[in-house]
């Protein structure tokens, strides 16, 4: 799974699961990772095998402001 932001869209877990279930062996999913602490474990309970986090900048600043730009 990957294109813009996964993590903002609501139901990924929900997805993920659908795409278990339809018996994708291997699910993976690029990420920025921002939102990723509190939605891991319930995508890996969904079935996520893999996650890549692909870093805008390692600036704090240029990755909010970067992040903000993505999610409007």
């Amino acid at each position: 799974m990957t294109g813009g932001e996964p993590l903002v869209r609501s139901g990924a877990e929900e997805y993920v699961k659908y795409l278990s279930d339809l018996g994708f062996a291997d699910l993976s999913m690029t990420t920025n990772g921002h939102l990723l602490a509190e939605r891991c474990a319930g995508l890996m309970a969904a079935g996520l095998h893999r996650i890549n986090i692909s870093l805008d900048s390692l600036s704090p600043g240029k990755f909010e402001k970067n992040y903000a730009d993505e999610v409007v």
